[in-house]
């Protein structure tokens, strides 16, 4: 190769380099330039989010934190916080808050042009303002997480005070006790408040006011009570309810109030909102219940006539030893119908049926007295048994167990019937049944041992008569024969419902042998229904029933005082009062047992 072709190979070789090394910086180039393109990818990113940024200051260069965005820009007249617990202000106008419970407000003072709303749900107050013409007319506060509610009008000032909850396995029971207090110048002659409840809530008893619920509203009301007229100043009290609901404080808000005036007749009411000043009122409530504070003419002189009871053999003889039978009524579970532990009703029983005898069914479970209920329904029993004692009717204090072994609430029992056999040692007209209606418990393993203990406390106290359940609902008398307990004044406990495919030939069979075995049995319940207490009547099955007591001169009580919406109740499910009851306020089972008990006491 020679010098020239040298130099051209060169030439050319360094050509190629010259495009190798080009190519190779391109590339350098192209990818430096994509990696820019991310950055800038980035930086338009944060530049959106410094947009929005932006868009978040306030006109008035508020400082913002980490916990909230303010938006208050110069032509926005609202601010909203959803911060769960810290409160907003506008300069402007109306503040919204949906804090929990924290109460909202605006920057001018004690004046407010606008509108200031809280939806809080928590513990807090909630404080709801309506401002017109730079004016705070204020009614009041709610209070959402307190067991107290009260509102207040110009002349009436009303307390409700949860005292009592139970847990019933499907919802709750509630005590509500409530206070009335008159705090203007002249009498009140009528009033009414009423609450808003949950949906479902149901009222299962009230005591010296009337309690109903419409439309998912609690209205009270004591129309025909002591507490319906109330001096300048006075406050009525010893007014309570029962409701069963899905919640166990039903009663949250403020109440909505009248009152009737009885000098002028006007009546003023007050809301659960802001009140403009001036309030009309809704009406008079009415009521066709009755005070209890009144005695009936009695027509039946029966603790007077015939004295402390006691057993003599079979039968039930009175002080003089002669023969005597008890014919009345038993009230329903007084934690539910405590309105009719009421001395009018009574007496109507008295008076109507010519009934000797009161029952009251105190349920021990159920929520009753050892479920949360316990300062009610003792209190109901010392009024049932004074209200008894005035109408000189005898009472059985029931100890009502259903369906479980009265061991369970053995101790709980002595400590019950301990008390009230000293309360009321020197009461002739006074029974104690220590145990309703036993299941699964047999005469000799469980329920006679018990009642020997229970029998033993009250005999420490007094020789008052007692009545003690049996096995099997109270149905399996017959097996007390020959293993009787060793005390004196004890009768043995029969129930049956007349209408009942179980409560035939085969029971009825039972009472006899018993009774001519020489067992004293007595009837503490029974009904002319199925054994639900509900269903089918049948006339014929329970004239051959009661035919059959009538022949043995065998005591009954008849279940149950009250309108429950069951073949037993001897109120039709329609009637509100608490007396006075015309045949057509009776139910067919009332029907039949005014006759039957009228006809039954000799």
């Amino acid at each position: 190769m020679n010098k020239k072709q040298k130099i051209a190979i060169s030439a050319v070789a360094l050509i190629v380099a010259f495009f190798v090394i080009g190519f190779a910086i391109g590339k350098v180039m192209k990818k430096s330039d994509n990696k820019k393109g991310g950055d800038t990818k980035i930086e338009t990113k944060f530049a959106n989010n410094d947009k929005k940024s932006e868009n978040s200051k306030s006109d008035d260069n508020s400082k913002k934190d980490d916990n909230s965005v303010k938006n208050n820009d110069s032509d926005n007249k609202n601010s909203t916080n959803d911060n769960g617990g810290s409160t907003t202000t506008d300069n402007n106008g109306s503040t919204t808050a949906d804090n929990n419970g924290s109460t909202t407000a605006d920057n001018n003072g004690n004046s407010n042009n606008g509108n200031s709303n809280s939806n809080g749900n928590g513990n807090g107050n909630n404080t709801t303002t309506n401002n017109n013409n730079s004016s705070n007319n204020n009614s009041g506060s709610n209070n959402s997480g307190s067991n107290n509610s009260n509102t207040q009008t110009s002349s009436l000032s009303a307390k409700a005070n949860a005292s009592n909850s139970w847990n019933t396995g499907s919802g709750y029971g509630i005590q509500y006790d409530f206070t009335v207090t008159n705090t203007g110048s002249n009498t009140i002659s009528g009033w009414t408040i009423s609450y808003d409840v949950p949906a479902g809530t149901s009222v299962q008893s009230f005591w010296n006011c009337n309690a109903r619920i419409e439309n998912n509203k609690l209205i009270i009301d004591a129309a025909g009570s002591y507490a319906e007229s109330i001096a300048a100043g006075e406050t009525k009290k010893d007014m309570g309810i029962i409701l069963m609901s899905s919640s166990n404080n039903p009663i949250t808000g403020a109440a909505t109030a009248s009152s009737q005036n009885k000098s002028s007749g006007n009546s003023s009411t007050s809301g659960n909102s802001s009140s403009s000043g001036n309030s009309s009122t809704s009406g008079n409530s009415s009521s066709s219940s009755t005070s209890s504070g009144s005695v009936n003419v009695v027509t039946n002189k029966a603790v007077s006539n015939h004295g402390k009871l006691k057993v003599s053999g079979r039968n039930l003889v009175d002080a003089s030893g002669n023969p005597y039978r008890l014919c009345g009524v038993s009230t329903h579970g007084i934690q539910w119908f405590g309105q009719y532990v009421n001395q009018d009703t009574f007496a109507y029983f008295a008076t109507d049926f010519n009934a000797n005898v009161i029952r009251l069914a105190c349920y021990v479970e159920e929520g009753g007295y050892l479920q949360g209920n316990r300062d009610n329904m003792r209190k109901l029993i010392f009024d049932g048994v004074e209200y008894a004692k005035n109408l000189d009717m005898y009472v059985i204090i029931d100890w009502h167990i259903l369906n479980f072994d009265p061991m369970r609430h053995k101790s709980e029992a002595i400590e019950f019937f301990d008390e009230m056999s000293k309360k009321y040692a020197n009461y002739d007209n006074v029974i104690f049944e220590i145990c309703n209606e036993p299941v699964g418990a047999t005469w000799s393993g469980s329920i006679k041992p018990y009642a020997k203990e229970v029998v033993a406390t009250i005999r420490k106290n007094c020789d008052n008569l007692i009545l003690v359940g049996t096995n099997n609902w109270s149905q399996d008398v017959d097996d007390v024969i020959g293993n009787e307990l060793d005390a004196s004044n004890v009768m043995y406990v029969l129930h049956f419902y007349a209408s009942s495919s179980y409560h035939q030939d085969n029971l009825k069979d039972k009472f006899k042998k018993a009774v001519n075995a020489g067992l004293p049995i007595f009837v503490s319940e029974c009904s002319i229904c199925d054994e639900t207490g509900n269903g089918y009547i049948d006339h014929n099955l329970a004239d051959a029933w009661f035919d059959l007591l009538d022949d043995y001169n065998t005591s009954f009580v008849t279940w149950n005082i009250s309108n429950k919406a069951e073949s037993s109740s001897l109120i039709a499910s329609w009637v509100t009062k608490l007396s006075g009851f015309s045949d057509s306020d009776l139910s067919e089972a009332g029907l039949y047992f005014k006759n039957r008990i009228r006809n039954s006491i000799k």
